[in-house]
């Protein structure tokens, strides 16, 4: 998780730097890396605002990384980009584009938060346990999703996890972290 925190902009590093696509982004914050870093953490009440409808969360994640001024966030012409993308997900949610964020389930909701995490272009997909608090399907399904999605898109994922079978059935590569020493 500090990797990750390191590589999005939420910590700065003690010593070292951050180079990504060849540029040093080691004293840039979260905001200026949000144009080519997606991420999604284990929580699913944290990845969206839960007083929001999905159509709203999903609105405020179509303009990561650029910058935002007062006009009507929810625009008729984003609405079906929305409902293309919410239907991927097979569950439903883009008949419900007008349900409150907070009244999903924890899978429906993470699902979301993966919606909106894949709306905008980035080069790197951060996950931080995405799964932890799913059950095994929808962990399952929710795997799936990331996999195709990067691969249509060529992203990077880096994915946090603790389960030795998940990452070895959905990566390439696994690394693994001892006392702060890279292996792998």
């Amino acid at each position: 998780s500090t990797l990750l925190g390191l590589i999005s902009g939420d910590l700065i590093p003690d010593q070292g730097t951050v180079f990504l696509n060849g540029i040093n982004y080691t004293l840039k914050g979260a905001y200026e890396r949000s144009g080519i870093i997606a991420q999604m953490g284990q929580d699913p009440r944290l990845g969206t605002a839960g007083d929001l409808t999905i159509e709203e969360n999903l609105a405020l994640a179509s303009k990561r990384g650029q910058r935002r001024g007062f006009s009507w966030a929810l625009k008729r012409n984003a609405r079906d980009g929305f409902i293309e993308t919410l239907k991927r997900l097979e569950m439903g949610l883009e008949k419900r584009l007008d349900a409150v964020a907070s009244t999903l389930s924890g899978g429906q909701r993470q699902a979301l938060s993966l919606a909106m995490t894949t709306l905008c272009p980035a080069n790197i997909l951060l996950l931080d346990e995405p799964t932890a608090a799913l059950d095994p399907d929808s962990a399952k399904r929710l795997l799936s999703l990331i996999n195709q999605i990067s691969q249509e898109n060529n992203l990077t994922v880096l994915q946090v996890t603790h389960n030795l079978d998940q990452a070895k059935r959905y990566s390439t590569r696994i690394i693994t972290v001892e006392n702060g020493e890279v292996r792998g």
